[in-house]
């Protein structure tokens, strides 16, 4: 008959050892599992308060806005329009002696149109009189910043200058920078402008977002998608982009992009050495100069069609 082995106190030993070590990896890895559920939760939190707070993220308007005369404009109209929901914008339009086209301006996502008297000040020398249109939300004006806010907007403005009798229709010019790009090509694949100008623009706004939230799941997350690139070759009018090569916002890539799927007729200037907020200071003859080439372009297809 077999008798029972004798336990010694080296096994005793090892069994207590090997106790200990399970213990320990257990220990590990429910540490370790805690992590990762404390981890993900703590992501999965950021990710729903950067969706809920997004447009803070994307829309900076200053609610002031000062009188034309305090920033240097003079002549200027202080204009209302009228929206397809309801609402009633300020806008500014600054006439040009003598021009026979006239620009629509959608600024970028910060301040209000009392920041942008310089760009009035360029597109009167390019040969142009400006409709400065404020967002909804910006500048005093009803309603919240969004992307179909933003489009209705547009749609005002077209319409506005539509009505005033001292405005050709048919020589309407759509301008855009960085976020304005969006509701410019959006009007410009709605209406037939004579010409589009792109400053700093992006391929979307899911694509700039990428850029700086990598760490985000932002394609899922964002609500306000601005796609120019799915809606750039549905502009029939000469486009011009202009981009400066050290934006570190919206970087050029986006505006190469863009402009790599506009039609003919179209032409992308390089400001060398400007950043995102830049572009004009930097080189400003160049700046008047592109624009004036683009309604040179624009007034031999607009002569044809009289």
């Amino acid at each position: 008959m077999d008798r029972p082995m004798k336990t010694t106190n080296t096994q005793k030993a090892d069994t207590q050892a090997g106790d200990t070590a399970r213990a320990s990896s257990g220990r590990r890895r429910r540490v370790w599992l805690n992590t990762v559920i404390l981890f993900a939760a703590a992501y999965a939190v950021l990710c729903l308060l950067m969706c809920g707070c997004q447009r803070s993220f994307m829309y900076f308007p200053d609610p002031h806005l000062p009188t034309p005369s305090a920033v240097g404009l003079a002549g200027v109209e202080v204009v209302q329009l009228h929206t397809e929901d309801g609402l009633k914008l300020v806008a500014w339009y600054a006439p040009n002696e003598g021009a026979r086209y006239t620009a629509i301006v959608f600024h970028g996502n910060a301040g209000n149109i009392g920041m942008r008297a310089f760009l009035v000040h360029a597109l009167h020398d390019a040969g142009c009189s400006v409709l400065l249109v404020e967002y909804r939300g910006y500048g005093g004006n009803p309603g919240s910043p969004s992307e179909e806010g933003f489009y209705k907007d547009a749609r005002a403005a077209w319409k506005y200058l539509e009505s005033r009798e001292d405005v050709d229709a048919s020589r309407l010019i759509v301008f855009g920078k960085s976020i304005g790009t969006g509701p410019a090509t959006q009007l410009a694949t709605e209406r037939q402008p004579a010409g589009l100008v792109l400053d700093s623009p992006f391929t979307s706004a899911i694509d700039v977002g990428v850029h700086h939230y990598w760490y985000l799941p932002v394609r899922w997350l964002i609500w306000d998608k601005f796609d120019n690139l799915s809606k750039i070759d549905e502009v029939k009018c000469p486009v011009l982009v202009i981009h400066g090569d050290r934006d570190r916002i919206i970087p050029i890539e986006h505006g190469r992009k863009v402009f790599q799927f506009a039609e003919e007729p179209k032409e992308f200037v390089v400001v060398e050495g400007a950043g995102h907020n830049s572009v004009v200071d930097t080189d400003r003859q160049g700046y008047v100069s592109a624009i004036k080439r683009l309604l040179e372009t624009a007034e031999k297809r607009v002569s044809n069609d009289e």
